[in-house]
């Protein structure tokens, strides 16, 4: 009884366990791993709208500037039809300014970079009509405001 006496006793019992936590270091192996080839592609139904990055796995210690890598054969194909043999404009980056994607339509990427051969196939989807959006506010009225496209 005599503990709750002094009231000072109990608030620094209360504060010695509340910042005595247990603290456990976790160490990461974070190794350098076997870098990888990076394929960044873009296919757009605008004009303009093809690109594509090459670049490699960056280590985890490492800055995330883009280094792209050069010299690379980049070609796409619709049905075995080569569309386009896209030209590096800076290093690492290739487009084809005049290549335009069709809805519905299937593409192969094939990229060959020393020796490597990496092939990409995708379908461009349908475009999906924006018709309406609704935003609702937090007012009690429970006002909605519609906004037109």
């Amino acid at each position: 009884m005599k503990f709750y006496k002094y009231p000072w006793n109990l608030i620094a019992l209360s504060i010695v366990i509340l910042f005595s936590s247990c603290e456990k270091v976790i160490d990461l192996n974070l190794n350098e791993g076997e870098k990888k080839v990076v394929v960044d592609a873009e296919l757009s139904d605008q004009l303009g709208g093809c690109i594509v990055k090459l670049s490699e796995t960056k280590n985890f210690n490492d800055d995330n500037s883009f280094v792209g890598l050069t010299g690379a054969k980049v070609t796409i194909m619709n049905n075995n039809q080569l569309l386009s043999t896209l030209t590096e404009v800076s290093p690492g980056v290739y487009k084809d300014d005049n290549l335009k994607g069709e809805y519905g339509k299937q593409y192969t990427l094939t990229v060959n970079l020393n020796g490597q051969t990496f092939t990409g196939v995708s379908t461009m989807p349908y475009l999906v009509p924006f018709d309406s959006l609704y935003v609702e506010t937090n007012l009690s009225s429970g006002m909605y405001i519609p906004i037109q496209p």
